[in-house]
């Protein structure tokens, strides 16, 4: 969709200036002198105008202040593309007061959302996202993003992410994503390496046996108490 506009510049859009951006090097460049109504241009501009701008914002990190307040809204539209910009940009200014908005997202039926939504709390690690991740965890139905809600829980330091890594482990119908979340909870926790190849009844009895004894460090890592 980029590509298809690349050739026309951004239209002017109101009273708003994205009529001085204009292609230089494949990308387009905000030429400073320029009004830059950069809010405007989001609120009002086509889905390739304000892609197009959310990519200058990325390329321009001073820009964020003007998005900022408009985060919640864009995150709230149907445009998958401007959301995952969004998304992306929470991301990189580790924006823990958008959480709120973002933590919606891991529900969205647009797969590539959800995982990049899952990607930016990841990234942010605040416990206030696990309420959030455990609900999403609960419903997830796609095997491979079930076992990286439950990590992701883990690396705060919740429990209740064994549980969604465990059903995959037990009942999952995709080999990849049994091993993967195999791999993931022998990086937490401090599971007996002969029970990969037990039954699921003896994996399930050792989390319920020891899941009160289990402590975490700052990542997440769960060891055995005493």
């Amino acid at each position: 969709m980029r590509s298809a506009n690349r050739g026309r510049g951004l239209a002017h859009v109101g009273s708003g200036a994205l009529a001085c951006a204009a292609p230089v090097g494949g990308s387009f460049l905000l030429k400073k002198q320029a009004s830059f109504d950069l809010a405007h241009v989001l609120e009002t501009g086509s889905k390739a105008e304000r892609t197009i701008a959310l990519g200058e914002v990325a390329k321009n990190p001073d820009l964020w202040p003007q998005v900022r307040p408009l985060a919640a809204k864009l995150l709230g539209g149907t445009e998958n593309e401007v959301r995952a910009d969004v998304l992306a940009l929470i991301d990189t200014h580790k924006d823990t007061g958008l959480l709120a908005a973002v933590h919606p997202l891991l529900l969205d039926s647009n797969d590539d959302v959800r995982e990049k939504a899952l990607r930016c709390v990841r990234d942010l690690a605040s416990k206030d996202s696990a309420p959030a991740l455990f609900e999403a965890a609960q419903k997830e139905e796609d095997e491979y993003l079930k076992v990286e809600f439950g990590e992701a829980l883990l690396e705060l330091g919740d429990l209740r992410g064994v549980p969604p890594i465990l059903a995959v482990i037990t009942d999952g119908e995709a080999e990849q994503a049994r091993k993967d979340a195999w791999e993931h909870l022998r990086a937490h926790l401090p599971v007996p390496a002969g029970l990969e190849k037990g039954s699921a009844g003896e994996l399930q009895k050792w989390w319920t046996d020891n899941q009160g004894k289990l402590t975490s460090d700052h990542a997440g890592v769960f060891k055995l108490a005493p």
